[in-house]
């Protein structure tokens, strides 16, 4: 027995596959963004090249633009291209990035919470 009625079942609209896709991958380059802008904040440094030059060119907004931008586009690239199994792997392989980034924050303020015991 289902919970819901077989009127509003049968009415149930199915989320296509495209925005779902390029939407796990904006929010999993939006919480890589969201890291990033707090080790920063903490005294962190960008590790991407292009995006270090980006943050000392223009600043934060700067980073937002380029880092945002280069996802959206890559994103909607490989979705034209009717990859949208490649853009789960890279939003997969993305995820590793923010949980290395998690690593490090946790790290950092586990570190500065920690005095020294001889010295």
């Amino acid at each position: 027995m289902s919970f819901w009625p077989a009127q509003a079942r049968s009415r149930a609209v199915e989320v296509p596959r495209l925005p779902r896709a390029l939407g796990v991958w904006m929010g999993v380059n939006a919480l890589d963004v969201l890291l990033t802008f707090y080790l920063l904040g903490i005294g962190g440094a960008e590790g991407n090249p292009m995006l270090a030059f980006a943050l000392a060119a223009g600043g934060v907004g700067s980073l937002l633009a380029v880092k945002l931008g280069l996802a959206l586009a890559a994103g909607l690239v490989i979705a034209r291209m009717g990859r949208l199994a490649m853009l789960g792997a890279a939003s997969r392989l993305m995820s590793l990035v923010v949980v290395y980034n998690a690593g490090l924050l946790a790290y950092s303020l586990w570190k500065a919470q920690t005095a020294p015991l001889f010295g």
